[in-house]
């Protein structure tokens, strides 16, 4: 192997356990299954109607009912993650804001905020 895919090994071990750790293995082998179906299933009739049965639910073929079976029997494992949806709003509180009638403000000696009343500065500031 050539240096270039030595250090790429690392993050294609990472991707592929990543892939396998959130059960996108089961969707790879399920397509590949239906493209085969479809297949099969258009020799014997037309497009439509293969992929009617192909979709249908009532002609699983072999893998199907394996990736059926494996799906399950992930699920049930102990301490693996349930695929529900995702609620990113999951274990999050509305932030409370809290404000006051009167804000106190620091204020400085001779800054604007002390003299409400005093004229603007002259000339006025120009802005480049």
């Amino acid at each position: 192997m050539d240096q270039g895919r030595l250090r790429k090994f690392p993050q294609m071990a990472l991707v592929v356990a990543l892939c396998f750790s959130v059960g996108l293995h089961w969707g790879v082998v399920q397509t590949a299954a239906w493209v085969g179906m479809v297949l099969t299933y258009s020799s014997g009739a037309g497009f439509v109607e293969a992929v009617e049965r192909t979709f249908d639910g009532n002609h699983p073929c072999k893998i199907c009912k394996v990736v059926e079976k494996g799906k399950k029997a992930q699920s049930e494992t102990p301490g693996a993650p349930s695929m529900k949806k995702l609620d990113p709003c999951v274990g999050f509180e509305p932030m409370k804001v809290f404000f006051s009638k009167s804000p106190i403000l620091p204020v400085r000696e001779r800054s604007v905020l002390s003299f409400p009343n005093s004229p603007p500065p002259v000339p006025p500031p120009r802005w480049v």
